[in-house]
């Protein structure tokens, strides 16, 4: 039977080993050699995980940023998402590059537009078609519409820009 204090000790020791992956150069979880855009999707899953656990800190948030902030342009809903979770996430941190983090966020809203549908009120996971594989199963025929997957990330992506940009429009974080 699992007690409580061992939850606490497995999710020590987890992040103990997680953090040995955390580059101090670019303050990205990773081994090897990978993109930047790689580097900061592997930061958002770590960052998710030490925010689920009630352990959000961690080393390095300015440099984080600086490497978050070299991703032009997402290529579907989830690097956008991504970029903007970790964003969110080291500015709640620091208050390093604040301005250049909203310019970003602002930059990302315009970018957001080309995967919406107006006429279907959604959006699409890839730019002009809906996602079409998740995990290796075919879940769409991959048409110009709206999906679940989409929308669901670039609302959630939109909620935090409207906390990075201290907008009070009602959208409430997090929303899983």
């Amino acid at each position: 039977m699992v007690h409580n204090e061992d939850v606490g000790d497995f999710i020590d020791n987890a992040i103990e080993w997680v953090n040995k992956l955390q580059s101090p150069i670019n303050g990205c979880w990773y081994s090897g050699e990978v993109s930047d855009l790689y580097k900061v999707n592997g930061a958002m899953k770590v960052l998710t995980g030490l925010s689920a656990s009630g352990r959000l800190s961690f080393s390095y948030a300015e440099r984080i940023i600086d490497t978050s902030l070299k991703i032009a342009e997402g290529t579907n809903a989830c690097n956008d998402f991504n970029v903007v979770y970790v964003l969110y996430c080291c500015n709640k941190a620091t208050d390093y590059r604040v301005d250049d983090i909203k310019n970003f966020c602002l930059k990302r809203l315009s970018q957001y537009r080309r995967y919406y549908h107006k006429n279907k009120g959604g959006f699409s996971f890839h730019k002009d078609r809906a996602n079409d594989v998740y995990y290796g199963a075919r879940i769409t025929k991959g048409l110009n519409e709206p999906d679940i997957h989409g929308t669901v990330m670039f609302l959630w992506g939109i909620t935090l820009i409207s906390k990075i940009l201290k907008l009070d429009i009602g959208l409430k974080e997090p929303i899983t």
